[in-house]
């Protein structure tokens, strides 16, 4: 009860079973038998009281039940008609509107139970909208604050540093509602990524390292197993490498490394490194005979995860949008937005991608093996075609200027398929013939 002295808008967490509902029926019979017996007041501790506020329980599971048959209404209309018992009616027709009444006024505490119960994705958006609308408009004090108010945060439009927090008054002054709010706390706790996964187990695993014969450094074998990676990603389907070939891929990424300049040293690392790898990290192992890989394939996916965000946003950009149309590389792209969302900080996020980004964006979409059926589809409207072909016209400049010098020419699918879409109209038939004289021209004067 002294939180209901303290806080005006509350909402209770509990694992499923832990009473949420028992405790809000216990609360409604206190306040209903209080105001029952003409009671203003409820006693605390000592001479700290609470006012009695009228209590309207809501079971969020029964309005969205009641929602289903009457999905324009609100959550104030269901309260209107809440003024039943076993489906029927306990006080007269003319007095229906009574809570409604008391809300308006001020003069209730608010149940509502459950609001995980709904399990519907779309209905439960639905329903958290019309929760939320309700505390902003009906659950304010009575100085006509909301949970959701700006104006409870006052600042000078040059100095954003400094904010006066003005408090709404509290509950126990009489005026205004008040409302508790139950839901499950499952659902609510944020699971590690998997790529936070992937890494504890890297790192678990390469802290051993240092116990080892081999001086090399803990960065430095970050280093390799990322460029061992990428060499099988793009050079083997299988994802293994003999033993000749990782021994030259070893002696070529360390001698990359900086680890020495010193010929006899490096081929001491090669021969004894990939043994080490097998037999102590649990990473990298012997798969067959003289024939290596990672144990797992999700080993190779999260080091070449790491490859593509080392660099720059706007490179770490560039990489993932030039890699997306090729399956092998999904897992790791996965895997490196999840790093990218566990260790950027807001700052290194570009709000606007720059022109080179998108460009490649553009020039990865029309490689795409489904954009000639995109075009059939989508660009039946005649503005849209137009506006594809001013695109297309402007693209075709660029590229012959040579002012994009990564930039992609147009696949020839393309213009193709164009031809194909001038029997929509008359005049996306002239768009069409105009736009494909004009590249024509273009092509020739390059």
């Amino acid at each position: 009860m002294d939180i209901l002295r303290h806080n005006r808008w509350i909402v209770i967490f509990g694992d499923p079973g832990s009473g949420k509902p028992i405790l809000l029926r216990w609360i409604t019979f206190i306040f209903a038998e209080l105001a029952l017996n003409g009671l203003d007041k409820l006693v605390l501790e000592g001479e700290d009281c609470i006012p009695v506020r009228i209590s309207i329980l809501v079971r969020i599971g029964e309005f969205a039940t009641w929602l289903k048959q009457y999905p324009t209404k609100t959550l104030i209309d269901y309260m209107r008609e809440h003024t039943l018992w076993d489906s029927k009616r306990y006080c007269h027709d003319d007095n229906k509107n009574v809570l409604k009444e008391l809300i308006d006024d001020g003069h209730t505490l608010i149940l509502l139970d459950g609001l995980d119960e709904i399990t519907e994705v779309e209905q439960k958006g639905e329903i958290v909208d019309l929760v939320r609308k309700f505390v902003d408009e009906y659950a304010r004090g009575p100085d006509f604050i909301s949970a959701f108010n700006d104006r409870m945060f006052y600042g000078t439009s040059l100095d954003y540093c400094y904010h006066k927090i003005v408090e709404t008054q509290p509950p126990s002054i009489s005026g205004g509602n008040q409302i508790i709010i139950t839901s499950r706390i499952i659902g609510y706790q944020l699971y590690p990524l998997v790529v936070e996964v992937y890494n504890h187990t890297v790192q678990v695993a390469l802290h051993s390292w240092t116990s080892h014969e081999l001086n090399i450094p803990e960065r430095v074998l970050t280093n390799f197993l990322i460029d061992l990676a990428c060499y099988l990603h793009l050079n083997s389907s299988s994802g293994l490498i003999d033993e000749f070939d990782i021994k030259q891929l070893c002696y070529l990424i360390l001698q990359q490394q900086g680890l020495s300049c010193n010929h006899k040293i490096l081929r001491e690392y090669v021969h004894k490194l990939p043994s080490l790898l097998d037999y102590n990290i649990g990473i990298f192992a012997e798969r067959g005979f003289q024939m290596y890989g990672f144990l797992h394939s999700s080993f190779q996916d999260y080091f070449v995860a790491r490859s593509l965000v080392k660099a720059s946003p706007d490179d770490v950009a560039k990489r993932i949008l030039t890699i997306t149309i090729h399956p092998r590389f999904h897992e790791s792209l996965l895997i490196a937005i999840g790093w990218i969302s566990w260790k950027w900080s807001f700052d290194d996020y570009d709000i606007l991608p720059s022109n080179s980004v998108i460009f490649i964006t553009l020039s990865n979409i029309l490689d795409h093996p489904y954009y000639p059926k995109w075009m059939q589809t989508q660009l039946k409207d005649e503005k849209r075609l137009s506006n594809f072909c001013q695109c297309l016209l402007q693209n075709v400049k660029e590229f012959n200027d040579k002012i994009q010098t990564n930039q992609k020419s147009i696949p020839s699918a393309v213009y193709q398929e164009l031809w194909l879409l001038h029997n929509i109209s008359t005049s996306a038939e002239l768009i069409i013939d105009q736009t494909l004289r004009i590249i024509m021209r273009s092509a020739k004067n390059v």
